[in-house]
């Protein structure tokens, strides 16, 4: 609501605790920093780089995590989209 009022980008990072996988007390607070350097960096695309931001969209690319297999590549090894350049 804040971003459409002040028609400003408001980064937000969050972090659940059922995402950790184990029961490590490392493992959230390690997801927690990769996740935010990670927004971090998008920031820096969207301020500076904006087509890279867009170029990734629907990649699959995680914050925090192993990147997963992303929509833009699901669909065009199924042939429904033509190919990422």
């Amino acid at each position: 609501m804040a971003q459409l009022l002040t028609n400003t980008h408001i980064i937000e990072v969050f972090v659940h605790e059922d995402e950790a996988e184990s029961e490590s007390e490392k493992e959230l607070p390690f997801l927690a920093e990769q996740r935010k350097r990670e927004h971090a960096q998008n920031v820096i695309k969207l301020l500076y780089y904006p087509e890279r931001l867009t170029r990734e969209a629907g990649t699959g690319q995680r914050e925090g995590f192993e990147d997963a297999i992303g929509a833009r590549w699901l669909l065009q090894w199924s042939g429904l989209a033509a190919p990422m350049r």
